[in-house]
């Protein structure tokens, strides 16, 4: 059943540079391609919202990616200004993001953060629809941290991207579950119950792997 044509869905991410910009084009908007993705957003009130320095939006909209998003939802520029050295990254995505989500209020529309670099299985713009229609107000979805050189040769040889023609090819949940069981970041493994650094790593753990059945006191 196609989502409600009032539906209003925001997702919404902070990109500056060359690098983050690459990410964004060639991983998280391809990945949004996916047929159980952005897709479904069509004839929706949907909106993907992007805060940039001017110099990168018009880089972005240039790409050809950018111009098959649109085929589904309206993308927006957000300005922020030029990154300064002595900001964090951390500091300068939350310019952007304080203003993508003063919008959603504005607007009234869920809003989900994104990240440049954050890749969407196919089914996860699905699954939110789904929840959302069903009246949850806050959604939490798994980002974990990967070891970026091995996931991005699977990602490539799994051939998520091509710059020839789009849509891409859909990345399943398991084939991406997969992938990235294979690619955690060093950091994530220290969530593993078993990890000898587990009780003693300055991260708090987002997740749990191999927790005792009994459960953790």
């Amino acid at each position: 059943m196609p989502p409600n044509k009032n539906l209003k869905i925001y997702l919404f991410l902070s990109v500056w540079g060359e690098e983050y910009r690459k990410y964004l084009t060639e991983f998280c908007f391809p990945s949004l391609l996916s047929s159980k993705n952005i897709q479904l957003l069509k004839n929706t009130e949907s909106k993907i919202l992007i805060a940039s320095p001017i110099n990168d939006w018009n880089k972005i909209k240039n790409q050809k990616i950018f111009k098959e998003l649109q085929k589904f939802v309206k993308l927006i520029h957000l300005k922020i200004p030029k990154k300064k050295n002595k900001i964090s990254n951390c500091n300068h995505m939350g310019l952007g993001h304080l203003k993508a989500t003063e919008i959603c209020f504005k607007d009234q529309a869920l809003g989900v953060a994104l990240t440049p670099d954050l890749i969407l299985s196919n089914g996860c713009i699905e699954l939110i629809i789904k929840y959302h229609s069903l009246g949850y107000e806050i959604l939490l979805l798994h980002a974990l941290r990967y070891e970026k050189e091995s996931l991005f040769s699977q990602l490539n040889n799994y051939a998520i991207t091509n710059k020839k023609e789009y849509p891409t090819k859909d990345l399943e949940p398991r084939v991406l579950s997969s992938m990235i069981i294979n690619s955690l970041h060093e950091e994530t493994e220290t969530y593993r119950y078993e990890n000898k650094n587990f009780f003693y790593s300055q991260t708090i753990p987002a997740i749990l792997f191999d927790a005792p059945k009994q459960g953790i006191y």
